[in-house]
């Protein structure tokens, strides 16, 4: 490279800033644990383990393991399982609707 242009190019690597990377863009910083949504999947990710390792492969030819989008299924929430009411294959004579709270992660049904 020759005359101004040139030294002028040779000069811009050397004043980017060190957070931003060749394609211009900034750099990602994975080991920076900052960001509470970290914590929150390293959580969620040792829960399936644990499901995985204490329940899962303690039922014989369970071939499928726990994960993450067993849940999810693609959402960032997962969305509460609520029983359709006329969904059953079984009759519930003299039984009784089960009774305490909802299921974790199901809405409540609202007062009348």
């Amino acid at each position: 490279m020759g005359g101004l242009a040139g030294r002028a190019l040779q000069h811009l690597p050397h004043s980017r800033p060190n957070n931003i990377g060749p394609n211009g863009r900034p750099r990602l910083n994975f080991a920076d644990d900052s960001k509470p949504q970290k914590s929150t999947a390293r959580l969620m990710y040792k829960m399936t383990e644990e499901i995985n390792g204490n329940y899962i492969s303690m039922v014989e030819n369970a071939k499928t393991p726990v994960t993450c989008g067993t849940c999810h299924r693609g959402h960032l929430d997962p969305e509460a399982f609520v029983i359709p009411p006329d969904d059953h294959d079984h009759d519930h004579d003299g039984m009784h609707p089960p009774q305490g709270p909802p299921p974790a992660g199901a809405i409540p049904p609202r007062p009348e």
